[in-house]
């Protein structure tokens, strides 16, 4: 277990220090040699084909709320339909609920809500202007689901031929962890947040790119690390446009939507609690969380615990080395195939998470990797078609998107239940 241990660590880090020395060799090209933008509108049959992939989006969050539904009464027998609903806002999404009918306390039990941004509950407080707040997860998920879509097509669309964009799509509506597009977490809102502020910045809108930052980094902390990606977007792809970078371009001043909305945060905290970073004191004392370097985090998450049964080999710590090892490795496959900027927001985010002294949640952290379906849509596609088998890349998607279905009733029955949460 140790010799793994070692293994695994040795290979993380190597890996991640690798994807940022080719990353810094990636970004001095592109500002030596600035290829060309691709911020085409899609035609008719992209159009076509996108909402084809929301109708399809829909339709599987259906049939994967009631394939859940019939699983857990065919594991448990009679199961009621309240407690399958309640099950979505078990874990981190009772404080969602109670902090958008509540909002924060500056004192006693419910003071440590603090470590949450406020986005996603704003958005479920307004929600619940139109419905009961026990339902507002479940209609704000199903009204971000269509953007969720569409723009994850549209960012795809610049870079992949059509039928490889398609199938990155599928792999980005069937993910393992499809319940949290239905659970009151964040996960969808942030996603829709990052995929707006990616696409508008590669199409050169820095207004809108900038009010999607500003939104994106208010629900998740993680959005805080997307920034260096902004940046490098914002100086290649304007070098890519115009030849030179501007310096008095006052459109650079919207990447401060990002440093604006941390500043906002950390106004919550002073003035609830005097102090801009309470919030760290409640992640230390409830989740045991607090700031340490990379590889000390990296280091302790790599570690394998129990392989006694599959829930231990899927959960556990088991979950959070296998999901860091996959993201670092995706993250070196992304500075090889993929725009620079998206290499350099998957490294970022990998650095803010794993450096902690309890790497926690990472499965969640990577959900919103928009990133990884490309390379692994681009992969299926430069395996099977462009070698004239495209049955090989039919069988290869299949593949993907059964074991995803699998993964995702499986971690969704525990879910539900209360017995495991990333």
């Amino acid at each position: 277990m140790k010799a793994l241990s070692s293994a695994g660590y040795g290979l993380a880090s190597s890996a991640y220090f690798l994807a940022l020395v080719v990353l810094a060799i990636r970004v001095g090209r592109e500002w030596l040699e600035p290829g060309p933008e691709k911020t085409a509108p899609l035609d008719t049959e992209d159009r076509r084909l996108a909402w084809k992939l929301v109708a399809f989006a829909y339709l599987y969050s259906v049939l994967f709320f009631l394939s859940l539904y019939a699983l857990l009464i065919a594991l448990q027998g009679e199961y009621g339909f309240g407690f399958f609903v309640r099950g979505f806002s078990f874990w981190d999404g009772g404080r969602y609920l109670q902090l958008a009918g509540e909002g924060y306390a500056a004192s006693g039990e419910d003071a440590k809500n603090i470590v949450f941004p406020p986005l996603y509950p704003a958005a479920l407080a307004l929600t619940s202007l139109a419905v009961p707040l026990a339902r507002a997860p479940f209609v704000l998920n199903a009204l971000l689901l269509a953007p969720l879509v569409l723009l994850f097509f549209r960012l795809a669309r610049l870079d992949l031929d059509r039928l490889t964009a398609c199938r990155a799509t599928l792999l980005w509506i069937v993910v393992p962890l499809s319940h949290l597009r239905l659970a009151t977490y964040s996960e969808t809102l942030f996603s829709v947040l990052l995929l707006a502020a990616m696409y508008e910045a590669r199409a050169g809108c820095w207004v809108r790119s900038g009010a999607a930052s500003f939104a994106m980094a208010l629900t998740r902390s993680t959005g805080y690390f997307v920034w260096p990606a902004l940046a490098i977007e914002y100086v290649l792809g304007t070098r890519g446009r115009e030849g030179r970078l501007r310096l008095r371009d006052r459109r650079h001043l919207y990447l401060l939507a990002v440093p604006a909305a941390a500043l906002a945060y950390l106004g919550i905290n002073f003035w609830l609690f005097g102090d801009p970073l309470a919030f760290l004191g409640y992640q230390k004392s409830i989740w045991n969380k607090q700031p340490a370097s990379f590889l000390d985090g990296l280091a302790t998450a790599v570690q394998p615990h129990g392989w006694e049964d599959l829930k231990a080999l899927l959960t556990q710590r088991n979950a959070e080395a296998t999901a860091l090892l996959f993201a670092i490795l995706m993250t070196l496959w992304s500075s090889l195939r993929l725009r620079p900027s998206y290499g350099i927001m998957m490294a970022c985010c990998v650095f803010f998470f794993t450096s902690t002294t309890w790497v926690l949640s990472t499965p969640r952290y990577i959900s919103v990797f928009f990133p990884i379906p490309m390379l692994l849509a681009d992969g299926i596609t430069r395996v099977g078609d462009r070698r004239g088998a495209p049955g090989i890349s039919r069988v290869l998607l299949g593949l993907l998107l059964s074991i995803d279905v699998a993964l995702a009733l499986t971690y969704a029955s525990w879910f539900v239940r209360a017995k495991w949460a990333f």
